[in-house]
C-alpha cells in the first residue's frame, strides 16, 4: 500500500481531497437505489427523463459490495 510511505501530513491531505469524491458517490448510490426501489413514483418519470432526451430506457447501474467492476459501471453510466 502507497499510503504506509505517506507522511502523516500528506495521507491526511489525500484523505481531505477524497471526501467530495466520496460524496459524489454516495449521492449516486443513493440515487440509483432510489430509482430502483420507486416502481411507481421514480421509475417512470426516469424513464420519460431518458426518452426526452433520447437515451436508451435502461436502469442506472448500482454499486454492488459483491460486484468488483459495479463502482466504475455506475460512474461511467453517471458520465456518459
Amino acid at each position: 500500500d502507497e499510503r504506509e510511505d505517506m507522511l502523516q501530513e500528506d495521507e491526511a491531505m489525500l484523505e481531505g481531497d477524497l471526501v467530495p469524491i466520496r460524496l459524489m458517490l454516495v449521492k449516486l448510490q443513493n440515487i440509483s437505489n432510489t430509482i430502483k426501489n420507486s416502481s411507481t413514483i421514480l421509475l417512470p418519470e426516469w424513464f420519460k427523463i431518458l426518452k426526452d432526451l433520447r437515451l436508451k430506457a435502461c436502469m442506472m447501474p448500482q454499486d454492488v459490495l459483491t460486484h468488483w467492476n459495479s463502482t466504475f459501471d455506475m460512474l461511467n453510466f453517471a458520465v456518459k
